[in-house]
């Protein structure tokens, strides 16, 4: 496993954010759905970490640095 910052997005990137989104979309009402946008994820304000096995992400978390509190972002 390999977890590591991450400083553009990959095609992969954009499929785990896609499967992300649609799970929240299925659980959650639009209004209740706070999400970063696929290129907000690589902001001076924001850190966004992937966790791969191989060729294969598994998983990601975001960290927004906006502000005086971190907020995690984009836990998947």
């Amino acid at each position: 496993m390999n977890f590591a910052l991450q400083k553009k997005i990959t095609p992969q990137i954009r499929e785990l954010i896609a499967a992300s989104d649609h799970y929240l979309n299925s659980l959650y009402p639009p209004e209740s759905n706070h999400l970063v946008d696929v290129e907000g994820l690589i902001r001076d304000t924001f850190e966004f970490y992937l966790l791969s096995d191989g060729a294969t992400c598994v998983g990601c978390i975001g960290v927004n640095l906006k502000g005086e509190h971190p907020e995690i972002k984009r836990l998947f």
